[in-house]
């Protein structure tokens, strides 16, 4: 979702996935979930082999892997803050909800004041390699969101939703919007 006045905050609790994995040339499937403010980014990233061998780790833009566990079923929110200042400070507050550990840090980024806001789930993979299929995962719920800008508080659903597809069109997961401050996303192939 974007907005002509600049975005300050946004808060999302959203569940890791279990993985598992579709074949592939590359012997194991990459994928995150994320939610974003602006250029500001969390992520868990993930990867699933075909021994069904789950790797999760936590990433935030500006600052790279973080110290906070995170695991298949694991409960975890997120509030991201981007002051309008020039320095683009951020403010990363980040919960695992299932183990009760936090983490919080603060960063100057230098990034412009944030216009959009987005959460979902995508893959990834190595450059120079081929397009990968999409690692089973099932649903990912993204609960509790709040968004606010300069000019008041906005809803994260209201906004364009975007269904994966594969280069030749077919879906491969799509958001369902459960509430105002709610949706999820649903696995549909590989």
């Amino acid at each position: 979702m974007s907005t002509s006045a600049p975005f300050t905050a946004l808060f999302v609790t959203w569940t890791v996935p279990d993985l598992h994995f579709t074949p592939s040339q590359l012997g194991v499937d990459y994928f995150h979930t994320f939610i974003g403010l602006g250029f500001l980014d969390v992520h868990v990233d993930m990867t699933v082999d075909s021994a069904e061998n789950v790797t999760c780790q936590l990433w935030a833009q500006s600052i790279g892997q973080i110290n906070l566990p995170v695991r298949p079923g694991d409960v975890i929110s997120g509030s991201l803050c981007l002051e309008t200042n020039p320095a683009g400070t951020a403010a990363y507050f980040l919960a695992n909800e299932t183990t009760q550990q936090t983490i919080n840090f603060a960063v100057d980024t230098g990034f412009p004041p944030a216009v959009t806001i987005n959460a979902g789930v995508s893959r990834s993979w190595p450059l120079n390699q081929p397009f990968p299929p999409l690692a089973s995962f099932g649903v990912v719920y993204f609960d509790e969101i709040s968004a606010y800008t300069t000019g008041g508080p906005r809803s994260l659903t209201s906004g364009d939703a975007i269904t994966m597809v594969d280069q030749n069109g077919r879906t491969l997961a799509g958001p369902v919007r459960l509430t105002d401050y709610a949706f999820k996303t649903v696995f549909v192939s590989a």
